[in-house]
């Protein structure tokens, strides 16, 4: 997996480099500080898997950097990094082609499932921005809450440990359940949100603003 990191602060830059190491175990991560730099590995690396970019580039940058972004690769999904939560900026992004928008406040484990819920053809927007009044999802964004209330009340349960990442193992050995009766519990909230695997499973949930709600609800398990 090749990834391009187009990020002016080389702090944050380590920083996630260590994070992105999780996607992959042959993971190759190419980084640049402005967009001229990034044009140019663009260039010399057609492969790409993703680019992930900050919209404060110094030079070119913002929707600018992103449009051009687009237009030289088209077929790579770019993944906006921002420190800034405003809806207009997440929904100009999006409208102009962005396939995720990321902030940067967010901690390691939501970073990992957006991406891979990007990297699985989704459309990734963090749950506090999508349900701004102001923000208008387009048909990419999930928004079918009906989902929900499909659920058990142990589907619940097990959604939750979904959302931390823990394999079916480990929900099976917190939940006092068997292995096999978990595996049919995600096989069940997969059809219930109608959606492929876990990972898109819990974005679906998180997008929602699902996790939240049943943080408070569930009965048997808090996260």
């Amino acid at each position: 997996m090749k990834i391009l990191l187009i990020e002016d602060h080389e702090l944050f830059r380590e920083g996630l480099k260590l994070v992105l190491r999780d996607l992959s175990y042959n993971l190759q991560i190419f980084e640049a500080c402005n967009y001229d730099d990034a044009s140019k590995l663009i260039s010399d690396h057609s492969d790409l898997d993703l680019i992930l970019l900050d919209l404060g580039l110094s030079g070119i940058q913002g929707i600018d950097a992103l449009l051009m972004l687009r237009e030289q690769s088209p077929g790579t999904p770019v993944v906006i990094l921002s420190a800034i939560e405003d809806s207009k900026k997440v929904q100009q992004a999006m409208e102009n082609g962005a396939q995720g928008y990321i902030t940067k406040a967010s901690d390691a484990s939501t970073i990992l499932n957006a991406l891979k819920f990007v990297m699985s053809g989704g459309v990734y927007v963090p749950a506090n921005i999508f349900h701004m009044k102001n923000f208008k999802s387009g048909s990419s964004v999930p928004g079918n809450k009906v989902a929900f209330h499909k659920l058990t009340p142990r589907q619940v349960d097990v959604l939750l440990i979904l959302s931390e990442g823990r394999q079916n193992k480990e929900i099976a050995n917190i939940l006092g359940l068997k292995v096999s009766t978990v595996r049919a519990h995600v096989a069940s909230i997969l059809k219930a949100f109608d959606v492929k695997n876990r990972t898109q499973a819990v974005q679906y949930a998180m997008q929602e603003g699902l996790i939240e709600l049943l943080k408070s609800s569930s009965s048997e398990y808090k996260l």
